[in-house]
C-alpha cells in the first residue's frame, strides 16, 4: 500500500456549500463556555484530501533519510486558521526503505540551517539543534471551534507526511460523520477495505454506541476538546474514539483513543 491519495468522495472543484458562522463565530469567552460544535464531515475530508496532496512524496528517491521534497509550510497554510509563531519554520526529512517510508517535520528557528542528515542512520531520525520537542508548540490560532479541529487534524497529517506502505497508520482510518454501517462505500476509497463487515450487533462493543459521531468541539472554563470517531481495517476492524485535550489558547494538546467496538480480523499491508 502506497501513500494513500483519496480521502471522501467530493471534488475541490465543488467545494462544500456550507454555513461555517457556528463553526467561525462560537466558542468560549471570557471562560464562558457558549455552544458545542459538531462539524459536518464534508469540510473535514475536503481538507484531509488537500492535505493528503501537500504531503505527498515520490515513491523513487534516496534510500535512508533526506531532506524532504515537501514543504510542510504548504501543509500548514490548508489550515487557515492556523499559522506558526513568529521567527519559526517547519522542515521536514523523509525516510526510504525499499518501498517503505515515513517522514518527520520539526518546528524550529526560522535562521537555523537545516544540514543534509546521514543517509545510513534508520532510528533515531535527524534532529536539527533547537528544534521543539513537538511543533504543536510553535502553532497558534484564531481561537476559534474550528481552529481546535484543524489543530488535530494538522498534527496528524503532519505525522503521516511522507508515509508509503507499511509506514502508514493515520490512513488506514477515516473519520465518520455517522455509523460506519450507514457511511456511503466510496468514503472508503482511499482505504483497502469498503467499510465493516457484518451486522453491528455481531461486533463487540465495548462502550455505548456514540449518539452523535460527527467531529465535535466542547470547551469548558480551562480546556478546549475536540473528539472524533473512525473506522479502520487494519489488521483488526474497530471502530475508535479519540479525545484531544487542549488548554484554552494553546494549540498542543495531550490524546487518548480508545477502542469502542470490534470485528473480524483486517487487513495487513
Amino acid at each position: 500500500m502506497g501513500r494513500c491519495e483519496q480521502i471522501g468522495s467530493q471534488p475541490e472543484a465543488a467545494l462544500i456549500a456550507i454555513d461555517l458562522s457556528d463553526i467561525i463565530d462560537s466558542g468560549c469567552v471570557e471562560g464562558i463556555c457558549m455552544k458545542t460544535v459538531t462539524f459536518p464531515l464534508a469540510l473535514v475530508n475536503e481538507h484531509r484530501r488537500r492535505a493528503v496532496r501537500a504531503c505527498q512524496v515520490p515513491r523513487d528517491g534516496p534510500e535512508g533519510w533526506s531532506v524532504s521534497e515537501v514543504n510542510p509550510m504548504q501543509l500548514l497554510q490548508i489550515f487557515d486558521s492556523l499559522r506558526l509563531m513568529d521567527g519559526f519554520i517547519l522542515r521536514a526529512y523523509q525516510y526510504r526503505d525499499d518501498g517503505d517510508g515515513h517522514g518527520i517535520i520539526w518546528a524550529m528557528r526560522d535562521d537555523a540551517k537545516v544540514a543534509a542528515p546521514d543517509a545510513s542512520t534508520g532510528f533515531p531520525p535527524p534532529r536539527p539543534p533547537e528544534t521543539l520537542d513537538n511543533i504543536m508548540q510553535a502553532i497558534q490560532g484564531d481561537g476559534t471551534p474550528w481552529s481546535y479541529l484543524s489543530a488535530s487534524l494538522f498534527a496528524r497529517e503532519a505525522v503521516e507526511c511522507g508515509a508509503m506502505w507499511h509506514g502508514c497508520d493515520w490512513m488506514t482510518h477515516i473519520i465518520l460523520g455517522n455509523s460506519p454501517w450507514d457511511t456511503p462505500k466510496n468514503e472508503y476509497e482511499h482505504i483497502p477495505t469498503d467499510g465493516p463487515t457484518g451486522h453491528p450487533d455481531a461486533w463487540q462493543w465495548l462502550e455505548r454506541k456514540p449518539n452523535t459521531w460527527e467531529p465535535g468541539y466542547h470547551c469548558s472554563a480551562d480546556t478546549v476538546t475536540v473528539t472524533f470517531h473512525t473506522f479502520s481495517g487494519f489488521r483488526r476492524e474497530a471502530i475508535h474514539r479519540w479525545t484531544d485535550t487542549y488548554r484554552k489558547r494553546h494549540y498542543d494538546f495531550v490524546t487518548s483513543r480508545i477502542t469502542i467496538a470490534e470485528g473480524p480480523e483486517g487487513y495487513i499491508f
